[in-house]
Parts: C-alpha cells; sequence; structure tokens
C-alpha cells in the first residue's frame, strides 16, 4: 500500500469517527479560547467578534484576566473599551489573525486559541497585544 492510499483510508477512518459521534462530541472536537489580561487599573470592557458576526463580550476588573470560550466559532477581532470614572476610552480593534488594527475590514477568521492585554501606546491610546 503506497503512501497516498494511507493517507486516504486515513480520512475514511477520521470521517467515519466523526460520522458516528453524537453532534455535541464533534463540536467538542474544535474547542477555541481567548484569554484577555487587563493590565490597567480600570475596568475594561471586551468583546471577541467570531465567525457569523457572534460577539462574545465580558467586562474585566482591573488587574485581572477572563477567557473566552467561543467554541467551534473562529475568533476575528477583539475591539473594546477602557472604563474611566469620567467616561470610556475606545481601546484600538485588533485583528486575531494579523496584525491589522483599527478596521475589521483587514480581519480573517482564525481557528486557533490566543491570548493578549492591553497595552497604553506613547500616543496615548489603548491597545490589544498578543502574548
Amino acid at each position: 500500500m503506497n503512501t497516498t492510499s494511507k493517507a486516504g483510508w486515513l480520512v475514511v477512518l477520521l470521517l467515519w469517527v466523526l460520522a458516528i459521534l453524537p453532534t455535541n462530541a464533534q463540536s467538542g472536537l474544535i474547542h477555541h479560547k481567548v484569554m484577555v489580561s487587563n493590565p490597567t487599573m480600570h475596568k475594561i470592557n471586551v468583546s471577541v467578534v467570531a465567525a457569523n458576526d457572534k460577539t462574545y463580550t465580558k467586562e474585566i476588573m482591573p488587574y485581572a484576566f477572563d477567557t473566552f470560550d467561543v467554541g467551534a466559532h473562529c475568533p476575528s477581532y477583539l475591539k473594546g473599551k477602557i472604563i474611566l470614572p469620567t467616561g470610556t476610552l475606545d481601546i484600538v480593534l485588533h485583528c486575531i489573525g494579523t496584525s491589522a488594527e483599527g478596521s475589521a475590514d483587514w480581519c480573517f477568521f482564525t481557528c486557533s486559541s490566543s491570548s493578549w492585554d492591553i497595552v497604553k501606546k506613547s500616543d496615548g491610546a489603548y491597545h490589544f497585544r498578543k502574548l
């Protein structure tokens, strides 16, 4: 049996296993998580936007972190706000799969887990930084 035949049989076996698993078990095979750390002294409100524009939003306390469990949905970008006593400041939107910032137009779905924190850059704006 040549290498191509072995690979073909492996694919067939994998598809057969997926076919006999219950639907909820299949979705458990793909499980993406996005962790965001808040090293600032302010609360932040962060959203992870995933496939099909599904949005997951959490408020993260100062010096804390939280994890967004997006399951089988592939994360696309992060957006958020710093919550100040006098109002809010935007955190610059950041694509999860690329280094693009500021607009979701250049974001693509990234089917993987990732970790981020918030940094204040020299221009005074807050940004997401991939860890």
